[in-house]
């Protein structure tokens, strides 16, 4: 038999024993061989139990946020198709990606799959589950396509259909809860524009519709249903064509308060008693109902005026766009700063920048705003290095300090620059 290993020879000792052992007469020549029958023999047992699969394809809505060359965060939502193909023999099955993903993508999808195997731990033999995109042509990084991987997976195995409206966002574990995930104010917007009708977010992420109200509109939450997930069991019954009847209603409901409000509606019309009423009655019947709860935050005058401190936090990184890694140069000659700075510069990036932190300025929680001052400064700071052809020690001494500035003011917030760099990747 072949033996696995790193390719070291064996001791000759080994050799000559396994020599003796097999001069020795054979007592019972019908029993030499029994390991591949038992081991065919377990195969054929363990497939009679097999899961097959109920669908050949099933498709889901995941949530993106894409960054532009000058640095601004584009939210969207894309397809994810997942198809069985038939393969040789009888392997056992494997998922794989039809197109290179990142590594961090690759990890979200294998733990999908472990999570689907706790539940149904062997699957029907001789296929292949392969992952494509929408975008076929580009390549994709993140995590938070994790809760979609899984609920795809349950869908083939167990023949559920899933509405072509609803999306998702949220990454995954083992043990079956949806975990956390970033910039989801930019994610919601980007599905209302690609025509989700309903969304699932984490229940962790559930404050992060106070920063959607404050970055786009209140409207923004009656423009779709949001609900929040806990568990994979949650985001499938969100997901599913055939919801339970509690939830059904619910959304029904929700339905019927949307249509009375016009998109420029304010959160004055919420204090209707009419709407009020319903959406009452939608949190009975679907508690995790966010887009009902926060309307009725927003028609009780409990919506918050400013960013939550991490939104607040992640739009001011947000802003700086490509030229955050520039807090990273140590750089003391003036020549070697001013190649590192200014090559790579995409163009409109100081503009963007600037124009993006004033606009934050009264949108950001009172903490933050000493680090936009100190971010702002070196964004003007970066600028006029940037126009200037030359520039001596003494200049380069003053734009550090100012960098220094942003990096003392981050780590006063809890950031600190492990964490920025990070941000980088």
């Amino acid at each position: 038999m072949e033996i696995k290993g790193k390719g070291k020879e064996l001791p000759h000792a080994d050799l000559s024993a396994v020599r003796r052992e097999t001069e020795q007469p054979r007592t019972k020549p019908a029993e030499s061989q029994p390991q591949p029958r038992v081991a065919a023999t377990a195969d054929a047992e363990a497939q009679k139990d097999a899961k097959a699969f109920a669908k050949n394809q099933s498709s889901i809505k995941a949530l993106y946020v894409r960054r532009t060359d000058a640095g601004l965060r584009l939210g969207g939502a894309q397809d994810i198709i997942a198809t069985i193909e038939r393969t040789s023999g009888d392997r056992d099955t494997i998922c794989d990606f039809a197109t290179e993903v990142a590594k961090d993508t690759q990890i979200s999808m294998e733990e999908a799959e472990r999570l689907l195997k706790v539940r149904h731990p062997v699957w029907q033999a001789g296929r292949k589950i392969r992952f494509s995109y929408g975008d076929k042509y580009s390549k994709q990084s993140g995590g938070s396509a994790g809760g979609a991987f899984s609920v795809l997976l349950l869908s083939l195995l167990d023949g559920m259909q899933i509405d072509p409206g609803f999306g998702m966002t949220g990454d995954v574990t083992v043990d079956g809860k949806i975990r956390e995930v970033g910039a989801v104010a930019e994610k919601l917007r980007g599905a209302l524009l690609d025509k989700c009708r309903v969304i699932a977010i984490p229940e962790a992420n559930k404050e992060n519709l106070n920063d959607l109200a404050v970055l786009y509109s209140p409207a923004m939450l009656w423009s779709m249903q949001i609900l929040s997930i806990a568990t994979l069991d949650d985001a499938a019954a969100v997901a599913r064509v055939d919801r339970a009847p509690n939830l059904a209603k619910a959304m029904e409901l929700f339905g019927q308060a949307q249509r009375s409000l016009s998109a420029s509606a304010t959160a004055y019309a919420l204090r209707n008693a009419a709407i009020l009423q319903t959406l009452q009655q939608v949190l009975q019947l679907a508690p995790n109902h966010l887009s009902a709860e926060f309307m009725m935050r927003a028609a009780n005058n409990r919506l918050p005026a400013t960013l939550s401190l991490g939104g607040s936090l992640d739009e001011i990184w947000a802003a700086a766009g490509p030229l955050l890694g520039f807090l990273f140069t140590d750089y003391k000659e003036p020549e070697k700063s001013k190649r590192y700075y200014f090559e790579k510069v995409p163009s409109g990036a100081f503009k963007a920048a600037m124009e993006r932190l004033n606009w934050l300025q009264m949108r950001l929680h009172p903490k933050a705003r000493d680090l936009k001052t100190a971010m702002s400064d070196y964004m003007v700071s970066l600028d006029q290095l940037h126009r200037q052809s030359a520039f001596s020690s003494g200049t380069l001494r003053l734009h550090l300090a100012k960098r220094d500035k942003v990096l003392s003011e981050a780590h006063l917030l809890g950031t600190d620059r492990k964490t920025l760099e990070e941000m980088m990747h």
